[in-house]
């Protein structure tokens, strides 16, 4: 998904103020390779995610299992206000 392109992102592109990110997904590739190959070891195979509704993450719309995550993680915050991790 993070490669995917958004319409907003493809008007930015257009007008010369904004990378494509479908245009960055091959350089980012290979340098991941090449840092998991120097530091022996394997990228594990993970199958896509998909989207919900032709839509993902990056437009807001996250599984339940997120929400679960979120909920969990906004407890901890709330009950150590100002604390750093």
């Amino acid at each position: 998904e993070l490669f995917r392109t958004t319409e907003q992102e493809r008007r930015l592109a257009g007008a010369g103020v904004a990378v494509d990110p479908a245009d960055t997904r091959e350089e980012v590739e290979d340098v991941l390779t090449r840092v998991i190959d120097r530091a022996t070891l394997t990228l594990p195979d993970v199958p896509s995610t998909g989207t919900i509704g032709g839509r993902g993450g990056r437009q807001g719309v996250h599984s339940e299992k997120l929400e679960h995550a979120l909920v969990v993680m906004q407890s901890l915050a709330r009950k150590h206000p100002g604390a750093t991790w």
